[in-house]
C-alpha cells in the first residue's frame, strides 16, 4: 500500500465533460486513492477485496460501491482471477437535486453505498454499464443525453435499493431549507479548505447570522460542529487506510494545527489518533 494516496483530479479525468465511462478489466492492484469526482462501480466479473476508508469487503460479481470525494479506497484483485470493472464518474451537480440530495446531501452520517446485486438485477446493471460505455466511446448523435439519462436512471434504482429513496429524501421547501442544502454539498466538497461561516452563507446567498440559524435548525449541529465532523470522518478514513504520519493527516483534513486536532479527535471519539490507528 502507498504511503501516500494518490488524487484524482476532474481535469485529468473529465477534462472536457461532467462524466467519464470505463470499461476495465484489473488484474493488478489500484492502490489507495480518492478523487475529486463521485464514482459509481460495478463488478461484472471476478473476484477480491475492497478497501473502503479503512474497512475490508469482498468483490464478488454484481458488487457495486457509490463513493464521494470524502472516500478513500483501493480495489485488489484475487490472484488469477482478475476484476471486470463497469465505471463511471461524474460531477454531483449535473444531477437533478432531488436525486443529489437523496445520495449525497442528506446528513454528515450518511457514508459510500455498497450493494451486491444478483440475477436480473445484475444483468440489468451490466447491460447498462456496456451502453453507457458504448455510447461514451462512440459518441454517436444523442450519445450525451443518452449518457445522463441512463446514469440518472441507475443512480435512482441504487438510491432505491440502498433505502435513500430520493422520494423520502426531500419535500416541499423553503429557499432557507434549499441554501442548507446547498451548503451541505458545497462543504463536502470543500471542508478540507480554510472555510468559514461567512464564506460558505455567502456562497449560498444569505447573512452568516441568518445562514446560522437556519444551518443548526435542519442539521442539528452548528455550523463549525458540522465541519469539524466532516473533518474528522475524513481523518478516520486516513488513518485507517494509509500509512501516513498523524501530522500529515492533521492538515490534509482541514486542520491547521497538530494540538488543536488531536484534541477535537479525541473529544469527538474519545481515543488519540494514534490510538485510534492501532485498534
Amino acid at each position: 500500500m502507498n504511503d501516500q494516496p494518490v488524487r484524482l483530479t476532474n481535469d485529468v479525468y473529465m477534462p472536457s465533460s461532467s462524466f467519464g465511462v470505463f470499461h476495465t478489466l484489473n488484474s493488478t492492484p489500484t492502490e489507495l486513492h480518492w478523487h475529486e469526482f463521485y464514482e459509481m462501480s460495478f463488478i461484472i466479473a471476478g473476484t477480491g477485496r475492497h478497501e473502503l476508508n479503512g474497512s475490508t469487503l469482498s468483490l464478488v460479481p454484481g458488487s457495486l460501491f457509490l463513493l464521494s470525494p470524502a472516500d478513500f479506497h483501493a480495489v485488489y484483485p484475487d490472484r488469477d482471477c482478475p476484476l471486470e470493472i463497469g465505471n463511471v464518474i461524474f460531477a454531483a451537480d449535473k444531477l437533478p437535486e432531488e436525486l443529489r440530495q437523496a445520495l449525497f446531501g442528506v446528513s454528515a452520517q450518511s457514508g459510500p453505498i455498497t450493494l451486491t446485486l444478483a440475477g436480473d438485477e445484475a444483468a440489468a446493471m451490466t447491460a447498462d454499464y456496456l451502453r453507457l460505455h458504448r455510447e461514451y466511446v462512440e459518441r454517436e448523435l444523442g450519445s450525451t443525453i443518452v449518457i445522463q439519462g441512463m446514469l440518472e436512471r441507475m443512480l435512482v434504482d441504487v438510491a432505491r435499493r440502498s433505502g435513500r429513496s430520493p422520494a423520502e429524501a426531500v419535500s416541499a421547501e423553503s429557499r432557507q431549507q434549499y441554501a442548507v442544502r446547498q451548503a451541505l454539498l458545497y462543504m463536502q466538497h470543500h471542508f478540507r479548505d480554510k472555510l468559514t461561516l461567512q464564506s460558505v452563507a455567502g456562497h449560498v446567498g444569505l447573512s452568516a447570522h441568518y445562514f446560522s440559524e437556519c444551518f443548526h435548525k435542519a442539521t442539528g449541529y452548528s455550523f463549525q460542529s458540522f465541519l469539524q465532523l466532516q473533518r474528522i470522518q475524513f481523518a478516520k478514513a486516513l488513518l485507517r487506510s494509509s500509512t501516513l504520519a498523524v501530522t500529515d493527516i492533521c492538515f490534509a483534513s482541514g486542520f491547521h494545527s497538530l494540538p488543536h486536532f488531536e484534541k477535537a479527535f479525541k473529544q469527538k471519539t474519545g481515543v488519540s489518533p494514534r490510538d485510534y490507528r492501532k485498534g
